[in-house]
């Protein structure tokens, strides 16, 4: 049960209601109750197990026993900006599971990441730079794109607008006149700057 559900004993499937959505990186508390077959609590402790399928943490212990009463608050939170199928299972009984979707939204504009060919963003993940891959080799006098965007502490894509972007090489290859659109600012949150 997140916060949005509520619990519903004695009426099929047992909660209603939608989790409102959370900001990527805030933290999200979820209620484990044991139940029986028509919904209602028990004091029963079986012990449980929380995934998801996309980039989360648990800041509770994950894998552990339920309270005497049968219920149990969890803390995580979750690191990508997308729609969590978050899933908790009962370790000794796996067809005892349940489910709810919880959207997750971007943080606030933390930092830039810069995506060259061959390199993928991996928003949520837990890459020291945000993205995977090695850039592709170039061909000298031949242009190319690369992206700069506005990210979350995550490295969430944020849609901002502003800035002044301004993009150097260590070679001195780039400067005000290249690429063209040097030091322009953010358009919904990035930027293609096209380098020769």
């Amino acid at each position: 049960i997140f916060n949005g559900e509520e619990a519903t004993p004695g009426l099929a499937p047992g909660k209603q209601g939608v989790p409102l959505p959370v900001t990527a990186g805030d933290t999200l508390t979820a209620t484990v109750i044991a139940v029986d077959e028509y919904w209602n609590p028990v004091p029963e402790q079986p012990w449980v197990h929380f995934e998801s399928d996309n980039y989360f943490d648990m800041i509770s212990l994950n894998d552990v026993q339920l309270e005497a009463d049968g219920s149990s608050d969890f803390d995580m939170l979750l690191r990508a900006a997308a729609t969590h199928t978050i899933i908790v299972t009962d370790l000794s009984q796996p067809a005892h599971l349940d489910s709810s979707r919880v959207i997750s939204n971007p943080g606030l504009w933390e930092k830039m990441i810069l995506v060259a060919p061959g390199e993928t963003q991996v928003p949520g993940g837990y890459e020291p730079d945000g993205k995977s891959g090695t850039p592709d080799s170039q061909v000298a006098s031949l242009q190319f794109p690369v992206i700069a965007r506005a990210v979350d502490n995550y490295w969430n894509s944020v849609g901002a607008d502003g800035g002044v972007i301004n993009l150097t090489a260590s070679d001195g290859s780039l400067d005000e006149t290249n690429p063209a659109n040097n030091d322009q600012p953010l358009v919904a949150g990035e930027i293609v700057f096209p380098i020769t």
